[in-house]
């Protein structure tokens, strides 16, 4: 786990157009592709509250203290990806170790051993393992709306890993470490990742 915690980041976003009035509002998990790009939900980093202020994306390693600035890199909103790209003058510094390799969605099986990591209701570091319940098409499973719309061809896993407001864009890892998924949305009954399939779709086009 905690090697799996290098690859793991809070995200959060701050709104404002100077310190006096910058405020949070909102921000969740990522996970590190390489040593500048992290994935994430874009219902995480496009949160906007009022379109007249400017925000600002920070990371930080998980149970670290010191964050640094990010910038939208690529997004796919049809699959609440979205990529970000760690800024290079960033005051403090930040600790870039990406994830061993992807798994693809057509090698998944149910009943599977995951992992969840990331920083639900403010527990950051949080953990919880599972197993896969189901993963299909969002569209042949009926879940392409969580608040936001997703695309009906977004391959999605149903797992019992636990997550919670926080633990949006962080990983799912399979047994070895490697990254099936971003966790999307949980609910008291079902929760969702995103295939990591999508993540390397946008990261590599």
């Amino acid at each position: 786990v905690a090697k799996l915690e290098n690859s793991t980041v809070r995200i959060g976003v701050i709104e404002g157009t100077s310190k006096e009035d910058a405020e949070s509002v909102g921000g969740g998990s990522g996970v590190i592709l390489d040593n500048r790009i992290i994935a994430t939900n874009c219902h995480v980093a496009l949160v906007k509250k009022n379109p007249n202020k400017e925000s600002v994306i920070l990371i930080k390693n998980i149970n670290q203290k010191n964050y640094a600035l990010a910038e939208i890199y690529k997004e796919a909103k049809e699959h609440d990806i979205c990529l970000l790209k760690r800024v290079e003058d960033s005051e403090f510094s930040f600790k870039m170790s990406p994830v061993k390799k992807f798994i693809k969605f057509s090698d998944l099986e149910k009943g599977e051993f995951v992992r969840a990591l990331g920083t639900p209701e403010g527990l950051e570091g949080h953990t919880a393992s599972g197993e896969i319940n189901y993963f299909g098409l969002a569209g042949d499973s009926g879940h392409t709306n969580y608040g936001y719309e997703i695309s009906p061809k977004t391959k999605i896993i149903s797992h019992s890993a636990v997550i919670a407001p926080g633990s949006s864009g962080g990983p799912l890892f399979d047994k070895d470490g490697n990254l099936i998924g971003l966790n999307t949305f949980g609910n008291e009954k079902l929760n969702f990742a995103v295939s990591a399939d999508h993540i390397r779709e946008i990261w590599k086009n």
